[in-house]
């Protein structure tokens, strides 16, 4: 029994009793004891209030003789021990031998893949996990031209830009997929030449690229991957004046950043681009200073 349920007859019962005393001791207001009626009525209330008072007692009693034992944890401080999860473990086994199959079987396949280079060849062999990690997993879209190549030419492309498409489509503020996206519509481009389909992938890469730098700014190989794709496009469309300030911005950016072996092509591209738009003398200072920041370069 709870000290909380005791309250509201406590209560009950403490009203009740003072109503009774009121009536029952002061000489005041007491009425008349020859009233037949009221007399039957304080006896009433006498009765009610020593019922209260027994169902009282008799509930602290009750209360008395209960005692809480505490629950004993099974293992100490609450956690299980190495005992109680191999037993677990082995109840699990011994219940699932079909799925443990497949477990095995998984990770025999995982490891028969993940030390070997795709190739047009052993494609068939990797999932489009195992292919998409692979494609992510230099620093920069633009160091996997010989894996796109393969992809190009097993004609397994399409699905790889789509699962980079579904994934960035989950974590739409993760600047890094954006720029990975990009990428591959570039990718998916150089298999197609010149046709109207080209013209839609970068478009579409370039879009990813802003998406990419409206998120972060600062992001080198946003800017970078966008400057390049803008200096790419045909000169007819008019796109060199986008890409030299894309460049001039990230050649200003870097200077504030800590640098990095690609930090050179940016004075390059820049320099190429001056040179392409007929500004020589800019060209020039361009590739000096880069070549004086990076002279290993």
């Amino acid at each position: 029994m709870k000290n909380w349920i005791l309250i509201p007859l406590a209560l009950g019962a403490g009203f009740l009793g003072s109503l009774g005393t009121r009536f029952l001791s002061s000489g005041e207001e007491r009425p008349s004891e020859a009233d037949p009626l009221v007399a039957t009525r304080l006896d009433r209330l006498a009765q009610l209030v020593a019922s209260y008072e027994e169902r009282q007692r008799d509930l602290e009693a009750s209360l008395a003789s209960t005692k809480l034992q505490p629950v004993t944890p099974p293992t100490t401080n609450g956690r299980f021990s190495a005992e109680d999860l191999d037993a677990a473990l082995e109840r699990w086994i011994s219940a699932n031998p079909a799925r443990l199959e497949e477990l095995a079987q998984a990770q025999n396949s995982h490891s028969a893949t993940s030390g070997k280079r795709l190739s047009a060849d052993n494609l068939a062999s990797f999932s489009l996990d195992e292919i998409v990690t692979q494609v992510m997993s230099n620093d920069s879209i633009w160091n996997n031209d010989d894996l796109w190549e393969e992809l190009r030419q097993s004609g397994r492309i399409d699905e790889v830009v789509a699962e980079i498409e579904h994934m960035a489509e989950l974590e739409p503020n993760n600047p890094d997929l954006q720029v990975t996206l990009g990428g591959a519509y570039l990718q998916q481009l150089f298999g197609v030449g010149n046709s109207p389909v080209a013209g839609a992938l970068a478009t579409k890469a370039d879009a990813a690229f802003d998406n990419a730098l409206a998120l972060d700014p600062n992001h080198w190989e946003a800017r970078f991957s966008k400057a390049v794709s803008l200096s790419n496009w045909p000169a007819f469309m008019g796109k060199a004046g986008q890409a030299i300030e894309q460049f001039e911005v990230l050649a200003a950016q870097q200077e504030t950043q800590e640098p990095h072996a690609g930090f050179a092509q940016t004075y390059l591209f820049l320099g190429n681009m001056y040179q392409q738009t007929g500004e020589n003398e800019k060209a020039l200072e361009a590739w000096r200073k880069g070549f004086a920041l990076f002279p290993d370069s």
